[in-house]
């Protein structure tokens, strides 16, 4: 894998293991992502929201890749839905305070 990796600032080498942010497309090396989510919910090259906490791989049944895709994405879609309701309810309350006031 060619670059480097944007929190240790260390080159990727071949057998490291890394982790790419749904969200963005940026890739870290595993560890460092890790624990830059431990204390920040942003990607830490363009500050976009991290949803959720990657998923630990140490036991038996974790889930795959694709997997802890999909619930991301799923994730993300119902923080849409509730931030478009939230806003829409928004924009009635005050049409609605005029009509009885």
């Amino acid at each position: 894998m060619v670059g480097d990796c944007p929190v240790c600032l260390e080159a990727f080498g071949d057998d490291d293991g890394v982790k790419v942010v749904p969200a963005c497309g940026h890739v870290f090396h595993a560890p460092c992502i890790d624990r830059w989510l431990d204390v920040r919910n942003s990607c830490p090259v363009c500050r976009c929201v991290v949803v959720c906490h990657y998923a630990d791989r140490a036991g038996p049944g974790a889930s795959d890749d694709a997997d802890d895709q999909e619930i991301v994405l799923e994730r993300v879609v119902a923080m849409i839905e509730a931030i478009r309701e939230e806003e829409a309810a928004a924009r009635r309350a005050p049409a609605t305070a005029r009509v009885r006031g």
